[in-house]
């Protein structure tokens, strides 16, 4: 039962509580802020201009024009566990991950929208704006040098959602984005990046080497020379530099997607094309372990994958 006496402001947060997620909340006007940023980012030569064209620029559109009707933009960090998959390869298992983040988006969307509505008869929309930056300029997250974002008790193994909403909240606060204190002297992500993504001189991932954007590629698409096959160990993304960062110490969990693919389901996987081409018995098991929408670069990737478990 909701207390209508409480505030607005109370109402939301006993509610984000009980799931036990942290958020913040700014002005929607600051989504134009966020742009202008990124814009600025990359006059400086922050983002190599492919990734800036699949990655950032969609959000120009979104960013430009926030709903005057939801004056407030909402943060929201969800925790999210890890996702152990296993293959029936040459009557071996062989067991790969895949990091927070990469599975069910929609869902965890969703759940925040319902979570938000059930606290109140307020509108509430999805916000695609730049989350890690709006994560940093509100004080929910700190940047670590591998531009990931990690939030206190949670480190970076959560999702972030960003919603519009008409909830009257005050600012929390708008800063200039904040870095780990112990990065300066660690250098524990730039020793365990595969790809050769980070380094010292700045604090800022180059994108194009991340396995991360690469691993998020449809087959058509070869990984560069410059990320070796011993660097392939997640099916989706990829969680070195994470894995390693003291800021995470404590913070992961697991969750099992559930029985092995078959070696043969594991053979038409690697051959799959389209979801309607695929076996009713395959199409079941992805679905169920939440990998339908990642179809168009599974076999790539698993191909890769499982490379190096091949006989010889």
């Amino acid at each position: 039962m909701r207390h209508d006496s409480t505030t607005p402001e109370t109402r939301l947060a006993t509610r984000l509580a009980q799931e036990g997620w942290a958020w913040r909340a700014v002005s929607a006007r600051r989504a134009q802020e966020l742009w202008a940023e990124i814009e600025e980012r990359r006059r400086d030569g922050a983002f190599d201009d492919a990734f800036f064209e699949e990655r950032l620029a969609p959000f120009a559109a979104h960013c430009a024009s926030p709903p005057e009707e939801m004056p407030t933009l909402l943060i929201l960090a969800v925790p999210d566990p890890w996702t152990r998959l296993r293959f029936t390869w040459h009557r071996e298992t062989v067991e790969t991950w895949i990091p927070p983040t990469f599975l069910g988006w929609r869902e965890a969307e969703t759940r925040a929208l319902e979570a938000i509505r059930d606290a109140g008869p307020w509108q509430v929309a999805s916000a695609p704006v730049p989350k890690k930056l709006l994560a940093a300029r509100s004080g929910l997250a700190r940047y670590g040098r591998n531009n990931v974002t990690y939030v206190p008790e949670h480190g970076s193994y959560v999702r972030l959602i960003s919603l519009y909403t008409d909830i009257p909240l005050q600012e929390t606060r708008w800063d200039e984005p904040a870095t780990l204190a112990h990065c300066a002297g660690c250098g524990a992500c730039v020793a365990a990046c595969p790809a050769a993504a980070l380094d010292d001189d700045r604090f800022l991932v180059h994108a194009e080497r991340c396995l991360t954007f690469w691993n998020e590629k449809p087959r058509e698409i070869p990984f560069p020379d410059s990320i070796p096959a011993a660097a392939h160990h997640c099916l989706l993304g990829c969680a070195r530099c994470q894995e390693v960062c003291p800021a995470n110490a404590g913070a992961r969990r697991d969750r099992d997607a559930g029985e092995p693919f078959t070696e043969d389901q594991t053979q038409e996987l690697l051959a799959a094309t389209t979801e309607d081409r695929l076996s009713p018995t395959l199409r079941e098991a992805l679905r169920r372990q939440g990998l339908l929408e990642a179809l168009e670069t599974l076999p790539r990737n698993l191909t890769a994958l499982l490379r190096d478990e091949t006989p010889t």
